[in-house]
C-alpha cells in the first residue's frame, strides 16, 4: 500500500482546477490524500475466475 498527500502546488500542475476552486472558500490549504492498493500479488491469494459466470 502506498499513501501520499497532494498539496496545492501539485494540484495546479495536475490541472485540478475544480478541486482548487472549492478549496478557495477555506482558510486552510487544500490537500488530497491518495491511497494506492494493488492487492496481494501471490498466486494463491487470487480468486479463481476460470469457471463460467453464473447469473
Amino acid at each position: 500500500m502506498i499513501t501520499r498527500v497532494i498539496g496545492e502546488q501539485q494540484m495546479k500542475e495536475l490541472g485540478m482546477n475544480s478541486y482548487l476552486a472549492v478549496g478557495n472558500g477555506s482558510q486552510n490549504e487544500s490537500l488530497m490524500s491518495v491511497i494506492e492498493y494493488k492487492g496481494n500479488p501471490a498466486e494463491d491469494a487470487r480468486p479463481n475466475r476460470s469457471g463460467p459466470a453464473k447469473g
